[in-house]
């Protein structure tokens, strides 16, 4: 996940794939608190080709 911004970094507790009907493929990946980041549950795509993930989430969720 090169690319990232460090201000989103935390620790990933759990991570799960999202399979979309029209073949989309995205990841979603829950974050515990870090310092003074509150947890938060982000979304990427992910491409199949090149077996990576987007830089940056498509979405954020914070708690």
């Amino acid at each position: 996940m090169d690319g990232g911004v460090t201000a989103e970094q935390g620790t990933v507790t759990c991570a799960t794939w999202i399979r979309r009907p029209e073949n989309a493929h995205l990841v979603a990946l829950g974050k515990s608190k870090h310092g003074n980041l509150p947890a938060s549950l982000q979304i990427f795509t992910f491409n199949r080709i090149t077996n990576s993930l987007s830089p940056s989430p498509s979405a954020t969720f914070c708690c």
